[in-house]
């Protein structure tokens, strides 16, 4: 199985994802991640097109995979699955920020609707971004099923912990359904 890892989006996740990479490469047969063009500039707002279909060309010959993405990354993730047709295997959102993505314009609601793919929602319980409580209410409005919710406590959207973050992942992939 293979892992594809998608960062938050300021740049300063791409040392965050790096660490995660690192972390969870052990359990996996090939990692990659996805840097993301507006990176490279500083401050600036993720072009979902551009990721979308970089994405999308990876994942095509990537063999089976899961997805690993962190704030704009789940984003980024259901808009391919909903959108392109992707099919990861399982998926792993942390600190997902779909109210965020709704307020840079992104149609993140609707990207959710319907959502299906095995999914473990990991959430901090005041999330400046999106609280567990926020996440836990859209996704039950938009229909979400074939889901697992950790709630962790604390109000950061900085999931620092990367060990618990691996144990999490390595206990939810290893899950037989």
């Amino acid at each position: 199985m293979n892992l594809i890892l998608l960062g938050g989006n300021n740049w300063r996740n791409k040392g965050w994802i790096e660490e995660v990479e690192k972390a969870l490469k052990p359990d996996f047969d090939q990692t990659w991640v996805q840097y993301y063009d507006h990176w490279q500039v500083g401050p600036a707002l993720i072009d979902m097109e551009v990721e979308m279909e970089k994405l999308v060309k990876k994942a095509a010959g990537f063999g089976e995979y899961i997805i690993f993405g962190k704030s704009a990354g789940p984003i980024l993730a259901m808009r391919a699955i909903k959108e392109r047709g992707l099919r990861p295997g399982k998926c792993v959102f942390v600190g997902t920020a779909v109210s965020w993505g709704e307020k840079q314009g992104f149609e993140a609601e609707k990207w959710l609707e319907g959502y299906a793919v095995r999914t473990l929602f990991i959430q901090r319980a005041e999330d400046q971004v999106m609280t567990a409580g926020e996440l836990r209410e859209a996704l039950n409005r938009k229909g979400v099923t074939n889901y697992k919710f950790t709630e962790l406590p604390g109000r950061s959207h900085h999931y620092e912990d990367i060990f618990g973050l691996r144990l999490m992942v390595r206990e939810f992939v290893e899950e037989k359904l």
